[in-house]
């Protein structure tokens, strides 16, 4: 499986005549119910259903069904072998042998990932497998961070970078010192939308929005407050909000509601699978958010508010239908944010815009982010790869686990009820090292 290369330079190798014919293979090295996640599966269906099953090398979690239901195979990591405080170098490369003894031999593999950690397996699985490829698929803000790292831009010159819109790059670019230039190709999140009805006819005044309950998503906090607004001014009937999504933040909001008096007009589910949001959408008379989960609403004709991340101000770029290309909620460069609270209430107070801004969210939805359109770009541009990069550093182990920690961490980590058992500890704890 040793490469034979046909020429190098620092730290990328190049493989002559491309890799029309090679296996599209995911890294990502988390398992949530996320953006990520749900393009991963998006992207694992749709590459089954044009005739290429694509492979996946993620860790165990709640995403683990769907993605069996669509990649082919599924090579399924246990945390503890990706968490790197807790092994040493020797654990760890054997999780890498581990993973390219599960892949097939003779192969050539398009690896694409998202984040550091990705890059390096990705980056060492390339090198076991002649011909393989590696490209970088930006789809969030501030994934890339804090730490600007070199090999980005090794990447990028060489064609191997990708990203979800161009905020993603931006953002980079303002935050972290990243050059990014040339402009690495745009590559949206493809989907498929269901038919829906003519019309979209007032139900409640249901609001509802979809989101990992982290930094990111932290809109949510100025959601709660925004709610709170509309239902001091006057009796809207109906008015509530549901909320989709678990994650650190959870309790922090539920607290939110009870300060601000709305804790009887708010619904947290926590997570739920995927197949299930469909109901809520259909439900919804207006939904806010970012990411995936705007297009899903959008095309299903739910009037959709962009919300921005990284911010417990509920902040917008307006409607889905009037924000420029392919943005979904990212800082962008160029585009004011204003208070989502203005974009809120005129969806809530009239039924002609929200079904004028409903057509017109759908209408967006389809013409750009269709399935179709999206795998095209992104199989025109891995069969026109002919790079992989080779010196990804192995990402520097975080000091934060305490000694007892990480001591108790190595000794139960083969035992997920164990460490289970430890995450409510330190919950109890206020998230206190030992």
């Amino acid at each position: 499986m040793m490469m034979k290369h046909k020429a190098q330079t620092a730290g990328v190798v190049g493989i002559g005549g491309g890799a029309h014919d090679a296996t599209v293979c995911y890294v990502w090295t988390l398992n949530n119910i996320g953006g990520i996640e749900t393009l991963l599966a998006r992207h694992g269906y749709l590459h089954k259903a044009q005739g290429r099953p694509a492979r996946l090398i993620t860790c165990e979690g709640p995403m683990e069904a769907a993605y069996r239901e669509v990649f082919e195979p599924v090579i399924l990591l246990r945390r503890h072998e990706l968490d790197l405080p807790c092994v040493d170098d020797a654990e760890f490369e054997q999780t890498i042998l581990s993973i390219a003894a599960r892949l097939a031999d003779g192969c050539r593999y398009h690896f694409v990932f998202f984040n550091h950690l990705g890059a390096y397996i990705a980056a060492r699985l390339a090198a076991m497998y002649e011909g393989s490829t590696t490209t970088l698929y930006i789809l969030e803000d501030r994934i890339l961070a804090p730490t600007r790292l070199e090999f980005v831009e090794k990447m990028n010159q060489s064609g191997m970078v990708i990203a979800m819109n161009e905020a993603c790059v931006a953002g980079h670019r303002e935050l972290y010192g990243y050059d990014l230039r040339p402009t690495p190709l745009i590559v949206p999140l493809g989907l498929d939308f269901p038919e829906i009805d003519a019309g979209r006819k007032r139900k409640s005044n249901n609001i509802l929005t979809v989101a990992r309950l982290h930094p990111m998503k932290e809109y949510v906090f100025g959601l709660i407050d925004a709610l709170a607004v509309l239902a001091k001014e006057r009796h809207r009937p109906g008015l509530s909000l549901t909320i989709i999504g678990d994650g650190p933040f959870l309790e922090q909001l539920k607290e939110l509601t009870r300060q601000r008096g709305v804790q009887d007009l708010v619904v947290f589910t926590g997570e739920i699978s995927p197949d299930l949001l469909n109901s809520y959408y259909n439900q919804a008379d207006v939904f806010v958010g970012m990411g995936t989960t705007i297009l899903e609403a959008s095309g299903r004709g739910v009037p959709s508010i962009v919300a921005i991340g990284h911010s417990k101000k509920f902040e917008t770029h307006g409607f889905f239908c009037d924000t420029p290309g392919y943005t979904l909620g990212e800082a962008a460069s160029g585009i004011c944010p204003r208070d989502g609270v203005v974009f809120l209430r005129q969806l809530i107070d009239s039924e002609q815009l929200r079904e004028e801004v409903s057509h017109a969210c759908r209408r967006k939805a389809v013409e750009l982010f269709s399935g179709e359109a999206s795998m095209k770009l992104l199989m025109d541009k891995l069969r026109s790869s002919r790079a992989a990069i080779t010196d990804v550093p192995l990402p520097t182990r975080p000091a934060r686990y305490g000694r007892l920690r990480r001591a108790l961490k190595r000794l139960f980590r083969h035992h997920p009820s164990a460490l289970a058992a430890g995450r409510w500890i330190r919950s109890l704890m206020g998230g206190a090292d030992i």
